[in-house]
């Protein structure tokens, strides 16, 4: 398992820091909700207005599941 925090690499791609790894679209990633503690699952996207950004499911209201867009990974813990 690769850990660590995320940062925009030179081809605009979120990387982890310390390694080599980097997401591109389609790739799974999980993502740690520093408020909750929760790991939150989703996918890399890539849109051309707003560059890569994630779809994780979060819980809703009432414990149902949503997706939701987070469009600045700076910093964020993620691992694969």
């Amino acid at each position: 398992m690769i850990k660590g925090r995320l940062f925009t690499n030179d081809q605009g791609r979120y990387q982890i820091k310390g390694t080599s790894y980097y997401f591109t679209s389609g790739d799974t990633i999980e993502l740690l909700d520093e408020d909750t503690l929760e790991w939150l699952r989703g996918t890399i996207e890539h849109h051309y207005d707003y560059g890569y950004y994630a779809i994780v499911t979060v819980k809703g209201w009432c414990g149902i599941e949503q997706e939701e867009e987070i469009y600045n990974l700076d910093n964020w813990i993620a691992r694969v």
